[in-house]
């Protein structure tokens, strides 16, 4: 029986709203719509039939996890290690070189060179250091036991994580961002993880863009 790691990202928050790059938890709160997107999710959640829910240390995270935990009677887990990747010298800036500058090592990393760094921030090596142990643990825990693990994360390093992990081109990965509650779903195999969705995507995936205008998507 195969098992699926549901990688959702928040609602919309305070910080989308205003195009800035806030990735330092705990991080602005949902917006009235979010908090209604949020609702939304719990909906689709049912669905889902999760065996465990988990949320970044971030408050965007948990507040878009709150009603998932009434709609499917699981206990939410807070987890470190899967918030957003940190944006350094450019945290709360909302300018177009800043974002420039974010998506030129998100880039990078995807095509291959995860060593480069955002100024102050993160390099993409330690982004994977931090977080695919732990979604290692989950698959080792619960998903390989035809389990179904749903963790609300953020957009940018579900899209980089989900990358490495199902082999998608970078183009694919760098055009096709995620929504407000949008989420990526792998599956376990017999040596490793296959895509079943990305977003509003299904397979067979092709480098087609969904034009979501977010650099935090």
């Amino acid at each position: 029986m195969s098992g699926r790691l549901v990688l959702v990202r928040h609602a919309e928050s305070e910080s989308n709203i205003l195009q800035k790059l806030d990735t330092r938890p705990p991080g602005a709160a949902l917006t009235a719509r979010g908090k209604e997107q949020a609702s939304a999710l719990a909906r689709t959640a049912r669905s889902w039939q999760a065996d465990v829910l988990i949320s970044s240390i971030a408050l965007r995270a948990q507040q878009t996890a709150e009603p998932l935990v009434r709609a499917t009677g699981r206990e939410l887990q807070i987890v470190e290690g899967i918030h957003e990747i940190q944006a350094g010298e450019l945290e709360d800036r909302a300018d177009r070189e800043a974002h420039e500058r974010y998506l030129e090592a998100y880039a990078a990393w995807l095509h291959g060179d995860p060593s480069v760094r955002i100024p102050g921030g993160e390099s993409g090596e330690e982004v994977l250091q931090r977080y695919l142990p732990i979604v290692g643990e989950l698959r080792d825990r619960y998903v390989s036991q035809g389990g179904t693990v749903v963790v609300v994360s953020h957009g940018a390093v579900i899209r980089y994580v989900a990358a490495q992990l199902s082999g998608v081109t970078p183009m694919f990965a760098i055009m096709n961002r995620l929504r407000n509650t949008g989420a990526v779903e792998l599956q376990t195999t017999s040596d490793g993880w296959e895509l079943a969705r990305w977003g509003e995507l299904q397979a067979p995936f092709t480098d087609v863009a969904e034009q979501v205008r977010d650099v935090m998507g």
